[in-house]
């Protein structure tokens, strides 16, 4: 198992980290310094409060063994040691924070490792193609500037072109960035996926249903979150058949006091059902569930979660849960 050490500020934020945690995080140091732990580490809490911040605050180390993480890949545990920093008055300046994942845990951060590198890979293997793709596109519309419904969809997809030259642009310049949070309507997100994914739908000869309901706005980043629900649309597609039925749905729940909003996903699918595997991840029978996991991902990182509910030749439904918009104003972590 690899043991992983970093420092932060009373802020929270790092202050320095090992070659392991550099290796874990695929980062390095000068990258890391001056972000929040838990833009990198799961934040660790205790009843709704920072653990290391406890350290910080009662001036004595905090030693946990088999520290429970709940995540899509399964339980897994983290053996943590906060100690808390002096400077040279005795105040308390930071905390060193020693982790040490189980078997599981550090699957989970190969898997995110793996993502990255491909991630950077893909980034600078597609720039040009979108370049490309862009240009002919702009032929297309003048040529058929009379095809209403054409001129529509290459709006789409120019659109989109657009966004995702300047997402690259932006992974390409810094390896963390920022979100983009803002306040989203999620029911105009979801007839943009309906229509960006109708076509791929009807040439398979299937129907696809948006029901929408009125909700509350989430604070979201709106591109990340299209993706996220574009990756379960497009498996859900793939495991229908002619004549299938997929459904794209909103609602809202209350669970716990905590309002949210609901983005279901339903297939027949009788291809073939979604099956958990703790080293992947939840994913298709066929793939290697990259799509689910980034999913997963992203849906956490506005406070959210995903279930799942899936059986062999009935069908799977996928529900996104993120949290309602606090009136105070804009979050995300």
């Amino acid at each position: 198992m690899v043991r992983y050490s970093f420092t932060v500020d009373a802020q929270l934020r790092i202050t320095g980290c090992d070659r392991a945690f550099e290796q874990a995080f695929m980062t390095s140091q000068e990258l890391a310094v001056g972000a929040h732990y838990a833009d990198f580490v799961t934040a660790l809490a205790d009843k709704g409060k920072d653990l290391v911040l406890n350290a910080m605050q009662s001036g004595g180390p905090i030693i946990l063994n088999s520290y429970l993480v709940r995540s899509f890949c399964g339980v897994y545990s983290l053996d943590i040691s906060i100690a808390p920093i002096f400077d040279e008055t005795g105040v308390v300046s930071g905390a060193q924070v020693s982790v040490c994942p189980d078997s599981i845990g550090n699957r989970h951060m190969q898997k995110l490792v793996d993502i990255r590198k491909l991630a950077s890979t893909l980034a600078h293997g597609t720039r040009n193609p979108l370049n490309a793709i862009k240009g002919a596109l702009a032929y297309i519309q003048q040529k058929y500037a009379g095809e209403d419904r054409l001129v529509e969809f290459a709006q789409i997809m120019d659109s989109e072109i657009d966004r995702l030259n300047q997402f690259i642009s932006g992974f390409l310049g810094q390896a963390y960035e920022e979100s983009d949070c803002q306040l989203t309507d999620v029911n105009e997100l979801l007839q943009k996926v309906v229509g960006m994914t109708g076509l791929q739908v009807r040439s398979r000869h299937m129907s696809i249903v948006l029901d929408t309901a009125t909700v509350p706005p989430i604070t979201v980043d709106p591109f990340h979150l299209q993706q996220a629900i574009l990756n379960i649309v497009n498996n859900a597609i793939e495991a229908s058949s002619p004549g299938d039925v997929l459904s794209v749905s909103s609602l809202s729940e209350t669970i716990d006091g905590q309002v949210y909003v609901v983005i279901a996903i339903a297939d027949s699918g009788r291809v073939a059902a979604w099956s958990a595997d703790e080293s992947d991840g939840t994913r298709r029978s066929k793939g290697r569930g990259y799509g689910l996991f980034i999913t997963h991902e992203v849906v956490r990182s506005f406070g959210g979660k995903v279930q799942i509910q899936s059986a062999g030749g009935v069908g799977t439904v996928v529900r996104l849960l993120l949290p309602a918009a606090a009136p105070e104003g804009i979050f995300c972590s």
